[in-house]
C-alpha cells in the first residue's frame, strides 16, 4: 500500500511569496508610510543611521522624541506658512502599529 504524503517540500522563496500574498496591500502601504514618516523624523533630528541600523536604546530614545514631536501639515498649506496640527489619536495608533509591524517583518528576516 502506497503511503500518501501529507506534506510537500516548500522552498524559502515559495514561503516568502505566499506570506507576501497573505498581507493586504493597504497594510503594506500603511507600514511603508509609517516607516517613511519615522525616517523623515530621523533626518530632521540629524540621525544619519536608518531605522533598522539603530541600536535598541537609540531606537527607544528616537521613538520617544518622535511621538512627542509628530505633527501634520495641512495638505492645502504645505508652503511653510501654516501651523502644524496634531494628528488624531486613531491616526497615531495606526502609525504606531504600522511601525511595529514594519519592525517585526524586517527583523524577522
Amino acid at each position: 500500500m502506497a503511503t500518501k504524503r501529507t506534506f510537500v517540500h516548500t522552498s524559502d522563496e515559495e514561503i516568502n511569496k505566499k506570506q507576501k500574498l497573505m498581507t493586504p496591500k493597504n497594510t503594506i502601504k500603511s507600514n511603508t508610510r509609517a516607516e517613511r514618516i519615522f525616517q523623515a523624523y530621523l533626518a530632521d533630528v540629524g540621525e544619519a543611521k536608518q531605522m533598522l541600523d539603530l541600536e535598541v536604546h537609540e531606537l527607544d530614545r528616537h521613538l520617544a522624541g518622535f511621538w512627542f514631536s509628530l505633527r501634520k501639515v495641512p495638505k492645502d498649506k504645505e508652503d511653510g506658512d501654516s501651523e502644524p496640527q496634531y494628528y488624531k489619536t486613531s491616526t497615531l495608533d495606526n502609525i504606531k502599529y504600522a511601525l511595529k509591524r514594519y519592525l517585526q517583518v524586517c527583523t524577522a528576516r
